[in-house]
Formats: structure tokens, sequence, C-alpha cells
């Protein structure tokens, strides 16, 4: 592995899923030309736990599992159901750095029927990492308000992400002063986005990391350099800075100073 000091993390993508079987090996590859060498995974569901297992056994010292029932799982699934997974993830904690993806997504996609059961995975979850003393992996669509509520009422101060953020500068700093990452992905790519943008301005670099959510918005990893080249121009610094101190800040969050 490179030196943890001039090398570059993604720092949420789904590099297990299925329809990248055939060409896995290449976008790492890819990836490991450019510098970036580990890959933060987000989780969905215990079958995705399975295969990013064997993704970290087949890739070793590249692949960091992170374990959670997402909501889109949540709401697409039963509360027995939901309690039995649960039941599964506080088993597999022990093999993840991050407990993650968990959260709320209140899109019309999902009826508001699922919003209760949402909620009360997403207190379980934060719970269990709070025991567990694991970072989270956030993922909040239209429900910051109730989110940060919860994260508020449970414990004063948290540690890890909210991924693919593309909010206000304002709903930003609320989730800074808990202690959490803003994690920059294609949302800032997007032609106009002068929200996304005032955000970033307002933050420190040590407050930001980078992200490729892929293969789900950017097509992969390697595609992080396309977002920190664009926080580089609204920071006024070099894309190399934006990634080796978003680099730095995962390391902390998510305690992989061995990596």
């Amino acid at each position: 592995m490179s030196d943890s000091l001039t090398s570059f993390i993604d720092a949420h993508c789904h590099l297990a899923e299925p329809k990248l079987n055939q060409i896995r090996e290449e976008i790492l590859e890819r990836a490991q030309n450019q510098g970036i060498t580990e890959f933060i995974q987000g989780g969905i569901d215990p079958q995705d736990w399975f295969r990013q297992k064997a993704l970290r056994f087949e890739f070793p010292g590249k692949i960091h599992c992170s374990f959670g029932l997402h909501p889109w799982w949540v709401a697409t699934h039963t509360e027995t159901e939901f309690q039995g997974a649960f039941t599964l993830l506080e088993q597999a904690l022990a093999d993840a750095i991050a407990l993650g993806e968990t959260g709320l997504d209140f899109l019309p996609r999902f009826p508001e029927s699922t919003h209760p059961l949402q909620l009360q995975a997403f207190e379980q979850q934060l719970e269990l990492a709070h025991r567990a003393r694991l970072p989270l992996i956030l993922h909040i669509v239209k429900a910051h308000e109730p989110a940060l509520a919860l994260l508020k009422r449970l414990h004063p101060e948290w540690s890890g992400i909210l991924h693919s953020f593309s909010g206000s500068a304002d709903l930003a700093h609320r989730y800074t002063d808990l202690g959490l990452l803003i994690s920059i992905g294609a949302a800032v790519l997007r032609e106009g986005n002068r929200q996304i943008e005032k955000a970033i301005t307002s933050l420190n670099l040590n407050q930001l990391v980078i992200e490729s959510d892929s293969p789900d918005q950017l097509s992969e990893p390697a595609d992080i350099f396309l977002v920190a080249k664009k926080v580089a121009m609204i920071k006024k610094v070099s894309p190399k800075e934006v990634l080796l101190q978003s680099a730095q800040n995962l390391r902390r969050a998510f305690s992989l100073f061995s990596a």
C-alpha cells in the first residue's frame, strides 16, 4: 500500500455491488494508479455486509467495511424483518469500522407510512453505534429536522460522515457542530448549485471529505478527482490538498491510522 501521507481515500462507495463483478478489478486499478488506495463502503443489508467481507478478503488493506440497515431497505421491509436484521447487525459490527448507512429518507418514493419505522430503525442503530463506539455513515434526505433532533436528543456528540451532502451552509454547520464530517460528492458538479458552493466556502477543509458514491452517483472511485477539483476551485487550494486533507479527516474519524 502507498504511504498513508500521500494516498487518497474514497469516503463512500459501494464496490460490493454485484453489477461491478466483471469490472471491479479494472476500477480498482484505475483508482490505484491515481493514488486512491482505500475505499470506505456504505452498508445496505445483511447480504451486502457479506459481500463486503468477501471483497475485503480479496483486496486486503483496501476495503473498509461499514455495516448498517439503509433507510431504503427499512422502508421496504416489515418491523419483524427489521428486528431480525438488527440482531444480525449487532453480531456483525465487530468486523466493521463504522455503522452505516443509517438514517432517514423522506422522499416521496416511500409513503409517509414508512416514516415511523424509519425513525425507529434510525434510533436503534444510533444507540447501537454509541454502545459499540463506532462512527456513523449517515444517509439523510428530506428529513434533516427529525434526524438532527434525534441525534441531539440521544447524545451531544458523534463521529463519522454525512454522506452525499447537498444542503446549505447553515445545515452543514448543524451537523459539524455535532462532530460529523460533511462528505461532498456528485452534487457539487451540478451546474448552478450555489447552495452547496456556499456551504463549502463556509467550512474548513478539516470538516470536509470527498466521496464518489460509486456506482450510484459517480461511476467509479477515480471520479473523486472531479469532485476534488471543484472543491479546490471553491476553496482556492489544489485538488491534492483537498484529497490529502480528506484522507486525514477520514483516518481520524474512522480510526484508520494503522492503515
